[in-house]
């Protein structure tokens, strides 16, 4: 577009000049000039700034580091399981939020960025988890516009600080696997069976806790002698809930049960049925293997209540 500087009468009898004109792509008329070789200067000024990208419209918004974080943090919401959502905004607010308090993003230089990747390194066994997080929303920030770079794309990555030798983890051999189920039978089988065989279970079929809380008894083949694993009790904002997302593609499975654990659960079963009995119930009106007394499932948290 040539400028073309035009002016209007006003009711006063002034003239007042105005011209057309193309900025950052789009077409804007610009006006209330008292002659024309104000207008003219006008002109020439904004093209000057276009080119020299100071713009208003070419600014971009300058917002701090949390702001954007938490932006990320909803869409992430959508993206993964209610329970790995939840990891990952505790670790937001325990090992980032209050560093990046005040922070715009661009504040952030390189070695800055590095002296916060050794401060989580020196702190914290699993770091890089965190540090997956702040790399992701500098990985936004470019994509908005918000930065040229990521000032995380080339931090070294100090090794991470050792796990106390006491948090290791340890597992039983064949024998000392055989006594502890010895003692849980010799403990529990009178009054407290399910205990005995929540842990059977998770020694037998290598399940997690969850997803025997999350158990039907429609899950158990007891003519084939299969379990079906396809739940999981996972821990959301609100509590706990049974959740049959799967959390790795091999999580969803059938099993081969032991004739000794099929008998173990049978048995609880029975007792089971023989409990809700003494309750005034014609039969167990509960579908979970292990139920809780308001018949449901019971939660990871209260698995001292296994009776």
């Amino acid at each position: 577009m040539t400028m073309k500087i035009r002016s209007k009468t006003l009711k006063n009898g002034l003239k007042s000049y105005y011209f057309r004109i193309v900025l950052n792509g789009k077409p804007t008329m610009k006006s209330g000039y008292i002659s024309n070789k104000e207008a003219v200067n006008a002109y020439r000024a904004y093209k000057i700034a276009e080119a020299h990208g100071q713009l208003e419209s070419q600014q971009t918004k300058r917002i701090k580091f949390n702001e954007l974080a938490k932006e990320w943090l909803a869409m992430k919401a959508k993206d993964v399981r209610p329970s790995t959502y939840k990891k990952i905004e505790e670790r937001y607010k325990l090992h980032i939020q209050p560093y990046f308090k005040g922070i715009y993003l661009d504040e952030l230089t390189p070695i800055k960025a590095q002296k916060f990747v050794n401060g989580l390194a020196a702190k914290l066994v699993g770091y890089t988890d965190s540090l997956d997080i702040v790399n992701q929303v500098y990985k936004k920030a470019v994509q908005y516009g918000y930065v040229k770079a990521n000032p995380f794309t080339n931090v070294d990555k100090p090794r991470a600080k050792k796990a106390p030798s006491s948090a290791s983890v340890k597992f039983y051999d064949v024998e000392q696997l055989r006594r502890f189920l010895n003692s849980a039978y010799q403990l529990y089988a009178k009054d407290y069976y399910s205990r005995y065989l929540f842990f059977r279970l998770l020694a037998f079929t290598g399940m997690r806790k969850g997803e025997a809380l999350a158990l039907n008894w429609s899950d158990v083949d007891f003519s084939n002698k299969t379990l079906s694993i396809s739940k999981t009790v996972v821990t959301v904002a609100s509590g706990e809930v049974i959740s049959d997302e799967p959390k790795t593609k091999a999580s969803n499975r059938l099993m081969t049960l032991d004739d000794e654990t099929v008998s173990a659960l049978a048995e609880w079963k029975l007792r089971q049925h023989d409990l809700y009995k003494a309750l005034g119930y014609s039969a167990s009106p509960c579908s979970y293997v292990f139920n809780s007394e308001v018949n449901s499932f019971l939660t990871a948290r209260s698995i001292h209540l296994l009776v």
